[in-house]
């Protein structure tokens, strides 16, 4: 119930991604895709749920034609696609039958694990972003530096690394004091690479739901 006071529904499909850092990528994504979605941050995966409950009470609820989830793989893509609809179960939502399958309901929901295939690219958003620019030279080096560091016994967090490199990255770009708001654009990321052909076909599939 809380949280209808701090959503609003502005446009007929949404997105409900898990941070911050999800908004930063997919709003300039989608605007490059030239596309009318608005997203929504559910305050991590724990919050579907109780993000579409609280979409469901607002007025202009019945505006929305389709509804697109966004949740990062972590170790296990099907076990994190399973977590989204149970967590969606429970709230009385009809469930997707299977990863970037729509339901036939109005609005329309569907689920996007990140990355989206199920083994060789790692098990978040930040793996797709640093697969984009891993030929830029800045990428090159970067990949360099771990295998240094491999080659070093140096141990880093398996489960970090793909921040760690985004971040590196973002870092010989722009000044990474800087807010991530303002580090974020359309050039760093190669929207047009091919890694994000599933992410840009999940998005287009959502924008086309029409009751």
């Amino acid at each position: 119930m809380g949280r209808t006071k701090t959503l609003a529904i502005q446009q007929p499909h949404l997105l409900l991604v898990e941070g911050k850092e999800d908004i930063v990528f997919f709003e300039p994504f989608i605007q490059h895709l030239n596309l009318s979605i608005q997203v929504i941050q559910a305050e991590g995966n724990a919050g579907f749920g109780g993000t579409l409950d609280a979409l469901r009470r607002l007025s202009e609820y019945d505006t929305v034609q389709a509804i697109g989830i966004v949740r990062d793989a972590d170790d296990d893509p099907e076990q994190a696609f399973q977590d989204v609809c149970e967590k969606i179960r429970k709230e009385g939502f009809p469930l997707p039958p299977a990863i970037l399958k729509p339901t036939n309901t109005r609005p329309a929901i569907s689920i996007l694990i990140v990355p989206p295939d199920k083994e060789g690219t790692g098990r978040m958003l930040e793996d797709l972003l640093f697969e984009a620019v891993k030929s830029d030279p800045a990428g090159v080096c970067i990949n360099e530096y771990f295998q240094c560091l491999h080659e070093s016994k140096i141990v880093t967090n398996p489960k970090q690394v793909a921040k760690v490199k985004v971040n590196a990255f973002l870092a010989t770009r722009y000044n990474p004091a800087d807010p991530l708001t303002k580090i974020v654009a359309t050039q760093y990321w190669n929207f047009d690479s091919p890694i994000f052909n599933k992410v840009k076909t999940f998005l287009q599939q959502i924008a086309s739901q029409e009751s």
